[in-house]
């Protein structure tokens, strides 16, 4: 019996033994079937950004009139910086930080530009309503010896039903370029003029000739930059920049440098150290009855650390800070990311504080009818605490949302200058604000045929030190985008535009709430050949009077054409 039982055993084991062996030898008689290579997604190229699925982006060399906003081709994250930026009035925007600048009053048919037009031979006429009258043009691919170099200049003007209600603008923009096999040098030179009316007194009670209400800023821009394109002296990076304004506007004369110099090394695949120097002076003198001298200096040294491994990448910096109007500072800059779910979500929380100028550049830029008068620069502190998220769903669809508290001190206001007839505003000081903010966005992209984009913030300024409201801030921000590709030649474009909860001080100090801005657009272009296009651009399409600033509403409804010729 015990002889029969282990015989069955020994069976049983060959046939368990057999099954493998067969099922291999049936395996190799069958040529295995070669799988498709699968494109690695552009966002994969990168660690720091989200992984998507493949988009399929091509790109037709042909004559475009500049997108309202031009879209990402794919739902990622903007990499990390691999060394400190300078500190300016205004940060660049990212895709997890939400601008909070002022946007350009919406009177400006064309808003101010938010990235360089691409280097092409071009020229473009056009004109419309409102007395509009446009001139555009572009000269790419200059060459001189090891030079290379791009031109592009722009003029704009326009005029309202309303007195004095007039803008007109030129831009020149030129840069070129450097290289050799160890270094890469930049150069450029900007010219600008921007002419504004003041029209925003009662024109039932006064009457002004435009000489009297016009503000005319003038500005020059000289900006050098030089960086190693091969590795340096004990493997040192090194990319130091200069840049040089000279500012006039009618109450005043400016004079700007910044110098910002970072060293940085790899130690090795996951981390790196660096060092920079940011020196930042701003000089003025006001053309008012009290003619004085002021200047806000700035001076920085930015030690900096930076790590990225897997998942995983961190930014740590601390810089101390001495400026004018305030004893040392210590300025912390922190940002932790992390990714999950095969890279297609991330997490950030960051910790940054800043110094800003409060220069006349800055502050007129963002608002052009601030007057100086006997102004008197002070610096402000702006400091954030924020965590993010964004994720990429799908082949096309990418989300995110933020969360910050604010602290901003000595941050300046504007109001309408007390006892004046209303056309001029002044600038007030805030010894605190706090501010809670919460935003989010999305985005739909199909390659360059089809993109759809909206965003939202909400800010909640819950704390102030003197002042009833953050005049001029806006408490609600948002915008929209739409971009669609109809046929090969004809391009539809749109764009929606909000900012509400402004409040504004009139010059008997009383507090008035805003109309605020509720403003949409649209645009098409139709390439007739690879040469010859036409477009067509409509903005304000409500015909709302939007008012961005206190008593001055916007240029009504704003129609213009025109065609664009490539050579």
């Amino acid at each position: 019996m015990t002889k029969r039982i282990t015989g069955v055993i020994l069976l049983l084991m060959l046939a368990f033994l057999s099954t493998p062996a067969q099922a291999q030898r049936r395996k190799a008689k069958t040529p295995p079937t070669p799988k498709p290579a699968s494109p690695m997604p552009p966002a994969a190229r990168n660690d720091t950004s989200i992984k998507s699925t493949t988009l399929e982006v091509y790109q037709v060399y042909q004559p475009e009139m500049k997108a309202l906003q031009k879209p990402g081709y794919a739902p990622s994250l903007p990499p990390n910086e691999k060394e400190p930026q300078p500190q300016h009035y205004e940060v660049p925007q990212q895709t997890l930080l939400y601008s909070y600048r002022a946007l350009p009053l919406r009177p400006l048919a064309l808003g101010k530009d938010t990235a360089p037009l691409p280097p092409q031979n071009y020229i473009l006429l056009g004109g419309g309503n409102l007395s509009t009258a446009l001139a555009e043009a572009g000269i790419g691919g200059l060459q001189v010896a090891q030079w290379k170099g791009n031109i592009y200049g722009r003029y704009l003007s326009q005029e309202g039903s309303t007195a004095n209600q007039i803008y007109r603008n030129f831009l020149l923009k030129s840069d070129a370029s450097w290289n050799d096999d160890h270094y890469k040098l930049d150069a450029g030179l900007d010219l600008s003029r921007n002419v504004f009316g003041r029209y925003g007194y009662d024109h039932s009670l006064q009457q002004f000739n435009l000489d009297d209400v016009r503000m005319k800023y003038d500005a020059a821009r000289l900006h050098f930059g030089l960086h190693n394109t091969s590795p340096g002296i004990w493997n040192l990076d090194y990319a130091p920049t200069l840049n040089l304004l000279a500012w006039d506007g009618r109450q005043g004369h400016e004079t700007d440098l910044q110098f910002f110099a970072p060293i940085s090394r790899r130690i090795d695949s996951s981390f790196s150290l660096g060092l920079a120097l940011n020196v930042q002076g701003s000089w003025n003198s006001l053309a008012s009855s009290l003619d004085r001298n002021q200047s806000s200096n700035l001076f920085q040294v930015l030690p900096f650390a930076d790590y990225r491994s897997g998942n995983l990448d961190a930014h740590l910096s601390l810089a101390p800070t001495w400026s004018e109007g305030a004893d040392l500072l210590w300025l912390p800059d922190i940002r932790i990311g992390f990714q999950f779910l095969n890279k297609r979500i991330r997490i950030e929380a960051t910790g940054k504080a800043e110094r800003m100028q409060n220069t006349l550049q800055q502050l007129s830029e963002e608002n052009p009818y601030f007057f100086p008068g006997n102004f008197s620069i002070r610096q402000s502190t702006r400091a954030e605490v924020a965590g993010a998220v964004q994720a990429a769903l799908g082949n096309h669809l990418s989300v995110w949302g933020r969360i910050a508290w604010q602290h901003l001190e000595d941050a300046p206001l504007f109001i309408t200058s007390a006892g004046s007839d209303g056309k001029d505003f002044s600038i007030i000081y805030e010894h605190e604000i706090r501010a809670l903010c919460w935003g989010g966005g999305l985005r739909y992209q199909v390659g360059e045929y089809f993109s759809l984009g909206a965003e939202g913030q909400w800010l909640n300024y819950y704390q102030l030190s003197m002042l009833q409201h953050a005049y001029g801030m806006p408490g609600i921000r948002l915008k929209g985008d739409l971009s669609w590709r109809l046929t090969k030649g004809l391009l539809l474009t749109s764009y929606m535009q909000v900012l509400d909860e402004i409040w504004g001080l009139d010059a008997y100090g009383h507090n008035v709430r805003q109309r605020g801005v509720f403003d949409f657009g649209a645009s098409a272009e139709y390439h007739f050949f690879s040469k010859l296009s036409a477009f067509i651009h409509a903005d304000n399409l409500l015909g709302r009077r939007n008012e961005r600033w206190l008593g001055y509403p916007s240029f009504g409804f704003n129609l213009y054409g025109g065609l664009r010729y490539r050579f």
